[in-house]
């Protein structure tokens, strides 16, 4: 079963990735590992991000729980893991931590892809840091 995202899939998928989500920062885990979902491919972007080199983030679950720490919403991440075993879409704001221990606001996406069959075989996690904006609007408010 695991066979399907092995081989030229994966790597059709990680080219395409990598090409379309161009200075990106994007994980690949395979989703017919149901523990854990493991992390198969991980762009230099999500590594110099994240402040991990690949060879730390390969194989470690896709639901990302080492990046967590204190103001991590508990709520969100119910739902992040909730969207991974129901192998639906997930798009939300989250608060992540670097390996450095710097914390970081985060608009994560995760998309299920699917093989020729319809199975899902892997999930796609973007990642943007969107603390800037956070700040900003947060200065805003204040400001009000």
């Amino acid at each position: 079963m695991a066979k399907d995202v092995k081989g030229p899939y994966l790597l059709i998928c990680v080219c395409k990735f990598d090409t379309f989500f161009i200075d990106s920062n994007f994980i690949l885990a395979n989703a017919q590992v149901a523990k854990g979902f493991p992390i198969v491919y991980c762009s230099d972007g999500f590594c110099e991000l994240a402040g991990f080199a690949r060879t730390e983030v390969m194989q470690k679950s896709c639901s990302c729980k080492f990046l967590y720490g204190a103001e991590t919403n508990e709520q969100t991440t119910l739902e992040i893991e909730m969207s991974l075993e129901e192998k639906s879409e997930f798009k939300g704001e989250i608060m992540f931590y670097k390996k450095n221990g710097t914390s970081f606001w985060c608009l994560l996406d995760i998309i299920p892809i699917k093989n020729e069959k319809g199975d899902v075989v892997l999930f796609l996690a973007s990642f943007k840091d969107i603390t800037d904006m956070k700040v900003k609007i947060e200065k805003e408010d204040k400001k009000e």
